[in-house]
C-alpha cells in the first residue's frame, strides 16, 4: 500500500486501515493492535514506553505483543 502525505499524518486512520479487518478471535485484541500500531507509527524510533505515553498503555502493549493470539481465517 502506498501512503500519501495525508495518510502519513493520520496514523490512527492508517493503523485502522491496516488492522481493523484482522480476525483475532475478539474485538479487543484488534482494537489493541490498532492502538499499538498507531503509537509505533507516530514515533517509530522511540521506545515502547515513549510511544505509548502512559504506563498503563505500555503494560497493555507489552501484554498484547507477548500474547499468543490465535489468528482465525
Amino acid at each position: 500500500m502506498n501512503l500519501d502525505q495525508q495518510e502519513l499524518t493520520d496514523v490512527k486512520k492508517w493503523a485502522a486501515d491496516q488492522w481493523s479487518t484482522c480476525n483475532l478471535g475478539d474485538a479487543r485484541p484488534t482494537q489493541r493492535a490498532i492502538k499499538v500500531g498507531a503509537a509505533i507509527a507516530r514515533l517509530p524510533a522511540a521506545s515502547l514506553p515513549e510511544q505509548m505515553v502512559q504506563w498503563s498503555q505500555s503494560i497493555a502493549a507489552y501484554r498484547f505483543l507477548n500474547s499468543e493470539v490465535k489468528v482465525e481465517e
